[in-house]
C-alpha cells in the first residue's frame, strides 16, 4: 500500500480504529511522507494535519495544538495565506484552540488574529 493510500484510509476509517492505533498509523505515515516528499510537500502538510487531529481526538491537546501551529505557519509560507488548506489548518487551530481553554490564553492567539498582508494593487 502507497504512503497515499494509507493516510486515505486512515482518514476514511480512522474513527473505527482504536485512537492508539490511529494515532500510531498518523504518525508513521506522517514519517514517510518526511522521508519520501519532504516537510514542506502539500502531502505532508496534509498528512501533519491528520496527525494532530488524532491527537485533538483522544484529548491530547498539547500536542494537538502544537502540531496545528507548526502545519499553519508551514502552510502560510508554502501555500501562502489565502490557499484553501491554509484556511482549514487556522480554523483547526483556533477549535483546538477554544477545547483547550477559550481565547484567555495567549499562546497560539497571534496566529490566530494574525493581519493578512496587503493585496498588491497591479499598476
Amino acid at each position: 500500500m502507497t504512503i497515499g493510500a494509507t493516510n486515505t484510509l486512515m482518514c476514511a476509517g480512522g474513527h473505527a480504529r482504536p485512537r492508539g492505533e490511529a494515532i500510531d498509523l498518523h504518525s508513521r505515515t506522517l514519517a514517510d511522507f518526511e522521508r519520501v516528499l519532504g516537510p514542506d510537500h502539500p502531502e505532508t502538510l496534509l498528512s501533519r494535519n491528520n496527525l494532530a487531529t488524532a491527537y485533538e481526538a483522544v484529548g491530547r491537546l498539547d500536542e494537538a495544538i502544537g502540531l496545528f501551529t507548526r502545519t499553519l505557519a508551514d502552510r502560510e509560507r508554502v501555500l501562502g495565506p489565502d490557499h484553501p488548506d491554509t484556511l482549514v489548518s487556522r480554523n483547526n487551530l483556533a477549535a483546538a484552540t477554544r477545547r483547550w481553554g477559550g481565547w484567555t490564553r495567549p499562546k497560539n492567539r497571534h496566529l490566530l488574529l494574525r493581519k493578512r498582508p496587503a493585496k498588491r494593487s497591479r499598476s
